[in-house]
């Protein structure tokens, strides 16, 4: 019977062990990672990358949700995933959550969880909160902004003058980043140039020739029949003012391309998700600004402009011309 005690002590320890685990493992703090797109698409994609690489071995429980709303952009969609993740952040109990790009904000946060007790933190908001109502006191981040402020810097050294255009797609969300654009940066756009198609796209790049000094090319999109190695053609055979470009798809078709680094925009947040689980309050950080930036070089527009760049710019950057064929858009 002696024999015995040992055996069943030792049995009433693992199972005190095991039992324990869960209760040890319910206190593990949780971590929701909400992306607003879809795997695959290079901008979400680099901001998860600089998010998972600071919560990566941090002990947390993770869990990353992606919305879809690129490849699903109709209003019913987008509610409806709205209202599905409300439902699943519920069942996942998170501590803080991570969310990217504005559908997030706009579909999950501001109509469930907008000044509740659970802590948001954002990247990739574009230009401003003011437009969502914001402050809210369980909200901060970082918000994304194109960096106009840097192209127009970069090149002004080399502007015959200071008149400065703004060109894009004739769409309604690129007559706003332009406005947006003006507004953040106190800049004014002397000409605005918003085209529906690749002949009025023509037309007015060369009327901007003559119009404006500095060209801040913005997005094809809305250009319809946009023609990627003809529009980059036309672009080195009639170009003569400084031309920049803020999006990465769109350096082919710039002297300068200042784009935004999508893993600063992953990093930020995520180190302030866990100083909040740490016990810091979600207001004791305020909102900042995106000022990473990735450089790209036109070295064959360049040539033809007579434009030589500082080295440490050269060594900075990434030339347009070894970008592989998946660039063109």
């Amino acid at each position: 019977m002696g024999k015995t005690i040992p055996i069943v002590v030792f049995s009433l320890l693992i199972g005190v062990f095991f039992i324990g685990l869960p209760l040890y493992a319910g206190t593990q703090q949780k971590i929701l990672y909400l992306n607003s797109y879809h795997q695959g698409y290079p901008p979400s994609d680099g901001m998860e990358k600089g998010a998972m690489s600071i919560l990566r071995g941090t002990g947390h429980d993770t869990k990353i949700i992606r919305m879809d709303s690129k490849r699903n952009p109709s209003e019913e969609y987008k509610q409806k995933a709205g209202l599905q993740i409300k439902k699943e952040i519920a069942a996942f109990g998170p501590d803080v959550v991570i969310m990217t790009d504005d559908n997030a904000l706009k579909y999950v946060f501001l109509p469930y969880f907008a000044n509740t007790n659970l802590p948001f933190v954002f990247s990739g908001v574009n230009w401003s909160l003011a437009q969502y109502g914001g402050p809210y006191r369980n909200l901060t981040g970082m918000i994304e902004v194109a960096l106009i402020d840097q192209i127009i810097k970069t090149l002004k050294p080399y502007a015959r003058g200071t008149n400065i255009g703004f060109m894009s797609g004739n769409r309604y969300s690129e007559k706003q980043t332009a406005r947006l654009a003006q507004d953040y940066f106190s800049i004014n756009f002397n000409k605005k140039y918003f085209v529906a198609n690749f002949a009025e796209w023509q037309r007015a790049w060369r009327k901007a020739q003559h119009e404006v000094d500095i060209l801040i090319f913005e997005n094809i999109a809305g250009i319809t029949g946009w023609q990627p190695k003809a529009a980059a053609e036309f672009i080195v055979a009639h170009t003569r003012i400084m031309v920049g470009a803020t999006n990465d798809f769109m350096t082919r078709y710039a002297l300068i391309g200042i784009t935004r680094n999508a893993e600063e925009q992953g990093e930020y947040p995520a180190k302030l998700a866990l100083e909040i689980l740490k016990g810091a309050e979600v207001g004791s950080f305020p909102i900042v600004r995106n000022k990473k930036a990735n450089i790209f070089l036109n070295m064959k527009l360049a040539k033809k402009l007579g434009i030589v760049f500082p080295m440490d710019l050269i060594e900075d950057a990434t030339f347009v011309e070894e970008l592989g064929p998946g660039s063109w858009l």
